[in-house]
């Protein structure tokens, strides 16, 4: 027996029948199984009504707010800050852990992401949040992770370093 022989026409036509049956069979189990997971799936989704999606909570915030931030927490109050954030958003999450647990119970966390625990996905919508986290002083939006320099800027706490109009001639 050699590899290179010829098949009789007829052995060609049985092995390409087989193989193409067995492809075409594999074929019809897939299609038949995956469209009964799918019912499945549909009919459980429609069971509980719609409530399958699980909420997700942002993660806890693991550092203590210095007395600095606790300081900056009084003027963004009168300011009637707000955050705007995604439980999965990293950033706000560094936001959060640089202001501390005692500040964030403070601020106004607003969560963004529809599948996000307490979420005001609408309103963040109707707002137009342009990203994460941004923050809401005083009715104007700064987007973006910001630093307590940058935070003190915002609601007055610290002068904004000055610029000199004009300069003196030499």
């Amino acid at each position: 027996f050699t590899w290179n022989r010829r098949l009789p026409l007829p052995t060609v036509k049985v092995g390409l029948s087989s193989g193409a049956m067995a492809v075409l069979g594999a074929g019809v189990i897939f299609a038949t199984t995956s469209t009964q997971v799918a019912i499945a799936d549909a009919q459980t989704y429609l069971a509980t009504g719609g409530a399958q999606m699980e909420l997700q909570a942002p993660p806890a915030i693991t550092t203590h707010s210095s007395d600095r931030v606790m300081k900056l927490v009084k003027y963004l109050e009168k300011s009637d800050a707000k955050m705007y954030g995604a439980f999965w958003c990293s950033h706000c999450y560094d936001q959060k852990q640089t202001l501390g647990a005692e500040a964030m119970r403070s601020i106004p966390y607003i969560e963004c992401a529809k599948d996000g625990a307490n979420s005001q996905r609408k309103l963040c919508q109707e707002k137009d949040i342009p990203g994460y986290p941004t923050w809401e002083i005083d009715g104007k939006y700064h987007p973006g992770e910001q630093t307590l320099d940058e935070l003190e800027e915002l609601v007055g706490l610290k002068a904004k370093a000055a610029t000199p109009l004009t300069t003196e001639l030499p």
